[in-house]
């Protein structure tokens, strides 16, 4: 379950060196805080959050 946070984080660090913009790193930076806070949470749905849009994953942090 950890390696998911690994593999998250890792492909949306490969997703901000392809596109090279200050907002989808500043978004990609916060998708994976948000990732963070849920896995402390709930681990068993980061699978759910990785699917999810960046919004989706905001309100389940809040939930």
């Amino acid at each position: 379950m950890q390696t998911n946070v690994l593999v998250g984080s890792l492909f949306y660090i490969f997703l901000n060196q392809a596109v090279m913009r200050n907002r989808a790193c500043l978004v990609g930076i916060q998708y994976f805080l948000a990732v963070r806070m849920v896995s402390r949470r709930q681990v068993g749905e980061i699978d759910g959050a990785f699917n999810g849009t960046y919004t989706g994953t905001k309100s389940q942090v809040a939930a």
